[in-house]
């Protein structure tokens, strides 16, 4: 399990930070800052890889399917359909995924099982 999910955390993280690179590069900005915060989200999995390895399936899968959320709604944002609303829906997002990671970490750490 911790291989498999070191491997996705590693593929989310390559993809947040592509995203965020070529939201730099062409300039878009969303009010939000979202492109920030993808990059403290990104900084903040790899700084946590080791303890998220050593979670619970059912946490690592939760982390995982967020992650892939993100990134697909990401994907939508930097498209035609991508406004306002979404980038607020986005920045909620983010905040979630990183309260989760925070906790599941904490959990981890402590050898306890989340709630």
């Amino acid at each position: 399990l911790s291989e498999t999910l070191a491997s996705r955390l590693s593929e989310a993280t390559e993809a947040l930070k592509n995203w965020s690179d070529s939201a730099s590069l062409t300039g878009l900005e969303f009010g939000e800052n979202i492109t920030e915060q993808v990059n403290q989200l990104t900084d903040q999995i790899r700084s946590v890889s080791q303890p998220l390895a050593n979670a619970r399936k059912e946490a690592a899968d939760a982390i995982g399917n967020q992650v892939n959320e993100l990134y697909d709604s990401l994907t939508q944002l930097t498209g035609p359909s991508g406004d306002r609303e979404l980038a607020m829906n986005i920045s909620g997002r983010i905040t979630e995924l990183t309260d989760l990671i925070d906790e599941t970490v904490t959990v981890s750490t402590r050898g306890g099982a989340r709630k």
